[in-house]
Parts: structure tokens; sequence; C-alpha cells
């Protein structure tokens, strides 16, 4: 699922560069990838005997994921702010009038990833923090303090992975958490509508979306492979995966044409991410049914879509700032430029950054230990299956 991960990322960065040939909106191509991370961190720890019985291996391991990559772009974007300090954020440090509280929240906030999401319940009231259901309102916006603002979204998905081990290794806690989170998913679009930033900023509110994800891991596969075995497998998933990807692109513009008036907050992002759940066992089979060379491409491709959402933001400000009377009137070429930027940018990351962690994280991954040079050699013979398969 590698292609639909980068797919969805780079759906995000054409939106928020202001190109109107984004696919899909991106607040919920946002929930679309928090479907697949629950469907990929299901099959995870599923699929891993070690992350099984020893969390803090999985705990390891998805940290040695997100943080390495968000700390070079935040060392970046720091950097960026002393030679450039138009383009981006100011540190909350350099805020005089705010409280210490609020400072210590912002430091701890950025560097933790825990709480940025918060940022959008909360607002500045004479340099102290209070609760502000409209963020708009705070003056500033603690979002503008955060030399990546859309990193909002990792501080959820770090809070589901804290969660992770105690939902998703028995499928009776998974079945009663999903039904739970769903009906708390429901009431809060009936209760706040689709405003931002109720519809999809809350952990709490979102953690439905996850466990959907890991419904239709555990759940919809089997029920799906039961059903493809009865059929030619390969012309099945092919049509399932062609046939929803069609639906999800135009669920709204048929919302629309159809007239749905009941719910609309609700309509639309529960057709889009229940499609996406169930195209995900076809679309799995669908890959897993290619040779080696397909699962490494699509793999690697994959590799760039988290790279490519945390460093979008920062290609856009350089972009404005560089060529930006340049792109003038150009909007849709300037958000390839942005595109193309966040793609390089993601190599650059991958290479320096993500490659020399690697083999730390396969060994974590094979055998719970940190190690290097000194682990037994049987430590790197864990069965291919396992480490090219389990993020």
């Amino acid at each position: 699922m590698g292609i639909v991960r980068t797919l969805l990322a780079l759906a995000v960065v054409l939106s928020h560069a202001g190109s109107s040939y984004s696919f899909i909106e991106p607040g919920m191509a946002v929930e679309m990838f928090y479907v697949a991370s629950g469907f990929l961190i299901s099959f995870a720890l599923l699929g891993n005997p070690v992350y099984r019985t020893n969390w803090a291996s999985f705990y390891a391991n998805r940290a040695l994921r997100l943080y390495p990559i968000y700390f070079a772009v935040l060392l970046f974007a720091a950097g960026g702010f002393l030679v450039f300090p138009d383009v981006f954020a100011r540190p909350a440090l350099l805020s005089a009038e705010m409280s210490t509280g609020a400072k210590l929240y912002l430091w701890l906030s950025n560097i933790l990833l825990f709480g940025q999401d918060w940022s959008y319940f909360l607002g500045l009231d004479r340099g102290h923090l209070v609760i502000q259901p409209d963020f708009w309102k705070s003056q500033p916006p603690l979002w503008t303090f955060y030399p990546i603002p859309q990193a909002w979204t990792l501080g959820i998905e770090v809070s589901f992975y804290v969660l992770a081990p105690l939902l998703l290794l028995n499928k009776r806690t998974l079945l009663l958490a999903f039904m739970a989170a769903a009906a708390l998913k429901i009431w809060s679009l009936n209760y706040f509508g689709g405003s931002d930033p109720w519809l999809y900023r809350m952990f709490a509110f979102e953690l439905s979306l996850f466990l959907l994800g890991a419904v239709s891991h555990q759940w919809f596969v089997p029920a799906y492979r039961m059903l493809a075995a009865r059929f030619r497998p390969h012309l099945i998933d092919a049509i399932v995966v062609a046939v929803t990807m069609l639906l999800l692109v135009g669920v709204r513009y048929w919302a629309r044409a159809w007239n749905v008036t009941i719910m609309p907050g609700l309509w639309e992002p529960t057709a889009t991410c229940v499609l996406f759940s169930l195209a995900l066992p076809a679309l799995f089979a669908f890959q897993r049914s290619f040779k080696i060379g397909y699962w490494q491409a699509d793999r690697a491709i994959g590799e760039l879509s988290y790279p490519i959402y945390i460093i979008h933001w920062l290609m856009i400000s350089l972009s404005s700032y560089f060529w930006g009377a340049f792109l003038t009137g150009h909007k849709e070429l300037s958000a390839f430029v942005v595109a193309g930027l966040s793609i390089f940018g993601s190599l650059l990351l991958i290479t320096v950054v993500a490659r020399p962690l690697d083999r730390l994280r396969k060994m974590i991954r094979n055998s719970g230990r940190l190690c290097w040079a000194g682990c037994d050699s049987n430590v790197l013979r864990t069965s291919s299956v396992v480490s090219g398969q389990t993020p």
C-alpha cells in the first residue's frame, strides 16, 4: 500500500500549495491515512512475534521511524528561522508576552510530538494558555508557533501507537474498542457538526479510524480471502480496487448529485473511510500477488510518504520566498513545484537520515534488542517475510 500512502501525502501537499487538482480534500486524505495506519500497525503487531511479546521493541521501532526525520526537518526549520525570520515560524521562547507554562507546553510538544494536536483546542489569553474551541480566536493562534505546523497529525499518530498493543492484539478487545470509538465519533459529528477543529483534529474522535483500519486487517482480510478463493483471485482483487477507488474519488460529487442532506457532516467522511477500509484487503492481496520487484518498488515509494508530508510546509515557504514573484499567477505550476521539491527533500531525508537507521530498526524488529555489530548472526537471518513486510 506504499503507492496509496504516497498519493495521499501528495494530495495534502497539492491542496496546501493551492492546487485545484488535488484529487481528494486534505482533511479526508489525513483520515484515510489514519485508516491505512491502523491496518499496517495491526499487520505489524500480529505478524511479528517479537512485537506481540515485547511491546518496547514496537515502541522503539515506531520512534526510530518518526522522530529522526522529524528532528532533521525541525532543525532545518529552526536554522531557517535564523536566516529567513520572515519565512519560518518563530520559536515560542522568543515571545516575551507568553507565560512560562505556555512556553513550556509549546517547547515540549514541538520536541515530543505529543500534544501538538491539542494546540487547536487551546489559545492564548494575555499570554496564558486557555481552552479555546475556535483556535482562530487565539491571538496569535498557537499553531503559528510550530515550525512544522502539520505535525499535529503526528501527535494523533503517536497517541495511537501508545494504545495499539493494548487494543489490537485481541480481536474481541479491538471490536469493542472500535464500536465505542465509532459511537464517540458519530456523536462528535452530530454535536459539533463538520466544523474545524472538531471534524478531524481530536485524537479521541479519530481513534475509530485507526481501529477501522485494524478491523479491516483482522476481520475483513480473512472474509475477503474466503470470498476471493471461490473466484479468480487476481481478477477479483483488481476489480474491487478499481471500483472502490472510483467510488472514493467521486463520493463527494455523488453525494451532491444525489442531494444527500441527512447528516452531511457525517456522510462524506464515513462513506469515504468505510469504502477505503473495504478496499484495503483487496489492495493488500492485489499487491502481494506481484513479484518481489513490485513489492520492493511499492515499499520504496511508500517510504516517501512520511518525509513528503513532514517537509512540504517548509517547501511551500521556501518556494514562495525564492520564486514567489516568478510563480505569481501560476497557481498550479507553483503547487507542482512544491510537490517536486517535497519529493526531492524526501529522497534526501531517506538517504541521509532513514537509511543509516534501517539496520538498527531491523535488529529491533527481529530480535527485540538494541544491538549493532555484536548481534548474534541468527538475529540477522530472521525470516524475510517478517523483515520485508512488517513496518
